[in-house]
């Protein structure tokens, strides 16, 4: 009864306080007004366990000191914030519950009266969020001092990315925050003079969808802003750039970022030039590679900027933004490009030549042959006056040698350290005019004869630890001019065990000349592992003590530990075959280093019975004293070890017919392939020594192509490289005794 009569009591204490009540929900941004000291409001929303929110409240150009206080559905207090003027905040609050949450708003001494402003905010993927799309550049308001504008936007892990903003109030404290999808703030941005805000490189920590605050950060001013977002590393929305053209665009609105593409080549080089038709606005160019990471930066007003730098990572598209540097002023503006590339420049020799420089702001480039020791001198001239001529001297990789400009006529004079070529780049300082040059260079030395590149096919055996390199000397036959310098290189150089087979090189030959040829061959990739196999074991099939026999797989050149795989499914390095009929058992071994090798073993069956029985077998009686007495005897298979055994007089005798070796091998190596991927297969011909009465070779579909007279054509045949197309081929031939077999051939 007492518990009872207590909360009856709260709730009439709670009443009498406060004058008005009012449901708000996320996002939500109330100005209100507390008419007289001591007046409290109240405010009602609907949260969920899981939400993180934010409370801001601030006094609006009043004498009120901000205090709220936060209750839980159960009435319980879970934050109180007051302060002595100024804003009051609560950032990053979980909700334990579902239910009605409670504010109570107040001036913190009860002794003052006035406006103030109050916003709740959902931190954790707020439903009422503006979506970003990567490359947006959007203008947006804060119309109200604790009004915060929520985004969502998505991101990649690791992802590289850039948000700026800036507000027209020069008394707006710019303020935006990242948070990901459970309310943790991950980055707060820094201010330069209040309005500009910027986050120029976070990294996305994983896959999802994060949220972007943006505020006063005191809570007690409002204003219109500009704002970007832009992707450094996964950039979506770009304007490519290519050699020489003109891009004319116009910066329009606060904080706006141009963004373009440029491609480069491994080792290939960029040279940017803008200009901005206003002098107020201060031009700024980041050059940002694949990864995300800025590699240069460039600003400047009223003049052109120029920049150049080299790709010293792989072929790769650079992101080139363009911006004001504040992001407070606007105006039209072009940017170009030029690459070092021959594609994009003029070769030019010792002499004289005329060009121009046209359409404003575009350089010209030149490359020319150099040869180590000799000086070489570049002059440019204007014709007409318009033009101030500049001029900057390059070695073939990009790094400057010489800079200089006058507004008349200018002259570079550089020796050469090295064979190869330079660039030179030739423009108007203010790249601001066009006009007519004349030009000349001296100090050529005499040219050898030019040549034509030429390379062969080798093969390549890998070393034991599955690496094999190979050097431009070992495809090159090309035949040089006596005195010709040249440098040589060749990609890919480098192997290992997963590109056995044939592969595909490029040889490339520069002279100090800077002439330049390539070729094209290929190289075989053979696996490092000899294998070392049984020759042509023999089963007597009749006979169960010589019916089976063991087949050893030895490895070496590679690297242990080894794994074998039969083609009857055994996995041991040595197993127990007893076959009815010959037959052939593959092998595949594989090392360490995922190398492997292939074989196969031919095991002829022999039937030795010489009686319808098969009580009887045949043996070679050999004596010892007199082998040319030699003579087969049919003998009971009881009688059989008393022969075999070795004893005085039998010594050399042996299962089967006398005179009769049983088998005979030969082995070739085919090639055989798979799309474009070469192997090199062992096919093992092998039959009883001169005891092929006829063959038939056929093709896939069952077409006689070829018959065969003697184990000797059949080998012919498989040895031939042109007759017919490589593919699979079977092989069917029989014995003098009439036994058929049948062999798959891959040629």
């Amino acid at each position: 009864m007492q518990r009872i009569l207590l909360l009856i009591a709260f709730t009439l204490s709670l009443s009498s306080i406060v004058p008005a009540q009012q449901f708000i929900t996320y996002g939500e941004q109330i100005d209100s007004v507390i008419h007289q000291p001591g007046e409290r409001h109240l405010f009602r929303f609907e949260g969920k366990q899981g939400d993180v929110i934010a409370l801001r409240m601030r006094d609006r150009e009043s004498p009120v000191d901000a205090c709220f206080e936060l209750y839980d559905p159960a009435l319980n207090l879970i934050s109180r914030k007051c302060g002595d003027g100024g804003i009051m905040e609560l950032f990053g609050k979980t909700l334990k519950a579902d239910g009605i949450y409670t504010l109570y708003v107040q001036d913190n001494h009860d002794n003052d009266k006035g406006t103030y402003g109050l916003s709740l905010h959902q931190m954790n993927l707020p439903p009422y969020a503006s979506s970003l799309t990567e490359g947006d550049d959007l203008v947006d308001r804060i119309g109200s001092g604790v009004q915060m504008n929520a985004y969502t936007f998505q991101a990649v892990e690791g992802e590289a990315i850039r948000f700026q903003m800036r507000a027209e109030d020069l008394h707006f404290e710019s303020t935006m925050i990242i948070v990901d999808q459970n309310g943790l703030q991950l980055e707060k941005s820094y201010r330069k003079s209040n309005v500009y805000a910027g986050i120029d490189r976070w990294i996305a920590p994983a896959d999802g969808t994060y949220s972007l605050f943006i505020f006063d950060s005191g809570g007690n001013d409002t204003s219109a802003y500009g704002m970007s977002y832009q992707s450094l590393s996964h950039p979506q929305h770009t304007v490519p750039l290519t050699c020489k053209e003109v891009r004319e665009s116009s910066i329009h609105q606060l904080a706006e970022i141009h963004a373009y593409s440029l491609h480069l080549t491994a080792g290939e080089t960029g040279f940017l030039v803008a200009k901005a038709e206003s002098n107020y606005l201060e031009s700024s160019i980041h050059v940002i590679n694949a990864e995300g990471i800025e590699e240069k930066h460039l600003s400047g007003s009223g003049k052109a900027i120029f920049t150049q730098f080299t790709n010293n990572g792989p072929d790769q598209d650079f992101l080139i933004t363009f911006e004001d540097d504040r992001g407070n002023d606007l105006s039209p503006y072009f940017i170009t490009v030029l690459t070092f590339s021959k594609e994009c420049a003029h070769e030019i020799s010792c002499g004289e030549g005329l060009d121009e420089i046209n359409p404003v702001g575009v350089p010209n480039l030149y490359y020319f042959p150099v040869t180590a020791g000799q000086q070489y001198t570049f002059g440019v001239k204007e014709k007409q006056t318009a033009i101030e001529p500049w001029g900057i001297l390059f070695d073939q990789y990009g790094n400057e040698l010489e800079n200089v400009n006058d507004p008349v006529k200018f002259s570079i004079s550089h020796q050469a350290a090295d064979n190869g070529f330079w660039w030179v780049l030739v423009m108007d300082r203010g790249a601001n005019d066009v006009g007519s040059y004349s030009y000349s260079l001296e100090g050529c030395a005499a040219q050898l004869p030019d040549f034509e590149v030429s390379c062969s096919s080798v093969s390549l055996r890998l070393n034991e630890d599955g690496t094999g390199f190979l050097l431009p000397e070992d495809i090159d036959q090309t035949e040089y001019p006596e005195g010709l310098e040249i440098s040589r290189t060749v990609s890919p150089a480098s192997f290992s065990c997963q590109d056995l087979g044939e592969q595909e090189v490029v040889l490339t030959v520069t002279d100090q000349f800077g002439r330049s040829q390539s070729c094209t061959t290929k190289v075989e990739i053979i696996s490092p592992i000899e294998l070392t196999l049984p020759g042509c074991p023999i089963v007597f099939s009749d006979y169960s003590p010589a019916a089976c026999t063991v087949l050893e797989a030895g490895a070496d050149k590679g690297t242990g530990p080894y794994s074998y795989q039969w083609s009857n499914g055994d996995q041991n390095f040595a197993i127990q075959v007893c076959p009815d009929k010959s037959i052939n058992y593959g092998i595949k071994v594989t090392d360490a280093n995922g190398c492997t090798a292939y074989g196969q073993i031919y095991v002829q069956a022999v039937e030795i019975a010489c009686d319808n029985k098969g009580k009887k077998i045949n043996i070679c009686h050999r004596p010892s004293n007199d082998p040319s007495k030699e003579n087969t005897l049919c003998v009971s298979i009881n009688a059989v070890n008393g022969h075999l055994s070795h004893g005085p007089g039998h010594e050399e005798d042996h299962l089967g017919e006398c005179g009769d070796d049983y088998c005979h091998e030969d082995a070739l190596k085919l090639e055989s392939r798979s799309g474009s991927a070469a192997t090199v297969t062992e096919m093992l011909v092998q039959t009883q020594s001169d005891q092929v009465e006829q063959a038939f070779l056929f093709n896939q579909l069952g077409q006689v192509i070829l018959r065969f007279q003697s184990n000797q054509e059949v080998l012919q045949w498989v040895s031939e490289k042109e007759s017919y197309a490589q593919g699979i081929y079977y092989l069917r031939w029989a014995d003098l005794k009439g036994n058929w077999f049948i062999t798959r051939v891959l040629r």
